[in-house]
């Protein structure tokens, strides 16, 4: 499909396939940029930036479409965490910071007392379990995905 820019030579894999992923859930969910961004609540230039690789999407707008697609929470939660580490060890060139991380406590994964979803004292060894975790959940999860049908669709 023509619909999306190449994504740049630079970018972290993980990034790259959780770019892939969420373009995915767009296209099968036939949805334009502005509809994602009308039912996320995030801007349709955020999401242009997030689709095309330019930035790293906060947890908040991915959850979102990940509900939107029906995708599998935990999949999208260890796919998006690899990325987000790739992104702060990597970043493309030009980029600078880590990526926003969930300050709501709903919204980071049980037992965590901290920002980053990992328990207090949890360095490189815990970072490099959810690559690992990610890649085997990215090696066995399955590509189908069903679309929430609203109204406004």
């Amino acid at each position: 499909m023509g619909r999306w820019q190449p994504l740049r030579d630079d970018l972290p894999a993980e990034v790259a396939r959780l770019v892939r992923e969420l373009r995915q859930y767009v296209d099968r969910c036939e949805m334009t940029t502005a509809t994602v961004a009308a039912k996320t609540g995030y801007s349709r230039s955020s999401w242009l930036r997030y689709l095309n690789g330019r930035r790293m999407p906060p947890w908040s707008p991915v959850s979102g479409l990940g509900r939107l697609a029906q995708a599998d929470a935990e999949y999208l939660r260890v796919l998006w965490e690899s990325a987000a580490h790739a992104w702060k060890e990597e970043g493309p060139a030009g980029e600078s910071g880590p990526p926003p991380v969930p300050r709501d406590p709903a919204e980071r994964p049980q037992g965590s007392d901290t920002p980053t979803g990992r328990p207090p004292g949890a360095g490189e060894q815990a970072a490099g379990a959810w690559i690992l975790t990610a890649r085997g959940a990215i090696a066995t999860a399955s590509s189908s995905t069903a679309c929430a049908r609203t109204a406004a669709s």
